[in-house]
């Protein structure tokens, strides 16, 4: 094979670069296009809970606890099966 990973992987003026503060610097970058959108996502989520909260707790104080109530049975059920190890794990 001619072609290693490192050449197919990396354009041809990263891999003549041997500036460690510049190839950090684009690293960083495209980490940032991967893991903002999922932090963005969290925080709106978080948000969007604690407004519905505020406004089920200006409706009635019944509202409030049925809300409570489903979201943290909805939540650890969701959880639940995020965090479940896969089959194949416990059988080993």
């Amino acid at each position: 094979m001619d072609n290693s990973t490192e050449e197919r992987l990396l354009s041809p003026e990263e891999l003549n670069s041997s500036d460690l503060k510049r190839r950090v610097w684009n690293e960083s970058k495209k980490l940032w296009v991967i893991a903002f959108p999922g932090m963005v996502a969290r925080v709106s989520s978080f948000g969007m809970i604690v407004v519905t909260q505020l406004f089920m707790g200006h409706i009635s104080e019944l509202d409030l606890a049925a809300f409570g109530l489903q979201q943290s049975i909805l939540l650890r059920f969701v959880d639940g099966i995020l965090v479940r190890p896969p089959l194949n794990i416990l059988l080993l």
